[in-house]
């Protein structure tokens, strides 16, 4: 389970995730595991993104790593193409991602794999802006049987003080936020969310599998930057 959860303002947007990692294939449990990227296409635009789920798979000896192939992905990418058609861009960035995922579980099912990967693997939301309009949306990809696909969630061009819960506690999302005025608070309520997530790990059940370090990312025409680092 992945704490992420993102708060904008008409400044910028914020991405707040937790810092427990868990990779199917291999026992490592990470406690400063980074969930949360700043990615860059091709012209060197920022993408902030984050990974809800599984954020690498093994397979022997080699590992399937969303943020590495996102990167990828991104930097073949020209926003510019994409100014009047988010929906294209994450159209063009899952058959990019979902293309080398699919590439990679081909087979998986064999002897060189003794862990079930779970139905829903991962999904990958996205902020950018293009033209000086914020825009967010996200990736959702999925497993089932020998086969590997993907369902894109339409992208918003209005994030102006919104709030959404990729992953995290219902329980402390049903209580509400603080107001958001400008970035700074959309950067408490994000920070705030998944540090409450955290804290309650022993507290409430559906903040059971949440841990580590909270890290913050923000993303505002300027670019990107770290408010807390992983």
């Amino acid at each position: 389970m992945t704490v992420l959860f993102i708060a904008g303002s008409n400044e910028g947007l914020a991405f707040a995730a937790d810092g427990l990692q868990r990779f199917v294939g291999g026992e490592d449990c990470v406690k400063n595991g980074q969930k949360i990227w700043e990615g860059k296409t091709l012209q060197r635009e920022s993408v902030l993104y984050g990974c809800y789920g599984v954020c690498a798979i093994e397979r022997g000896a080699c590992t399937f790593s969303f943020s590495g192939n996102s990167d990828y992905a991104l930097s073949t990418m020209d926003l510019d193409n994409y100014a009047d058609s988010p929906e294209h861009f994450l159209e063009d960035f899952a058959n990019k991602v979902g293309g080398e995922l699919q590439r990679f579980l081909m087979g998986y099912t064999d002897e060189s794999s003794t862990v079930p990967l779970p139905t829903r693997i991962a999904s990958i939301a996205l902020a950018w802006y293009s033209v000086g309009t914020p825009f967010f949306g996200s990736v959702s990809f999925e497993h089932t049987g020998e086969t590997a696909g993907w369902k894109i969630d339409v992208a918003l061009d209005n994030v102006d003080d919104a709030v959404a819960m990729i992953g995290g506690s219902q329980t402390i999302y049903d209580r509400g936020t603080a107001p958001i005025v400008g970035l700074q608070d959309a950067i408490a309520v994000a920070k705030k969310f998944a540090q409450d997530c955290v804290d309650n790990r022993c507290v409430l059940p559906d903040c059971s599998e949440f841990g580590g370090r909270v890290h913050v990312g923000v993303l505002t025409k300027s670019g990107f930057y770290w408010e807390v680092t992983p």
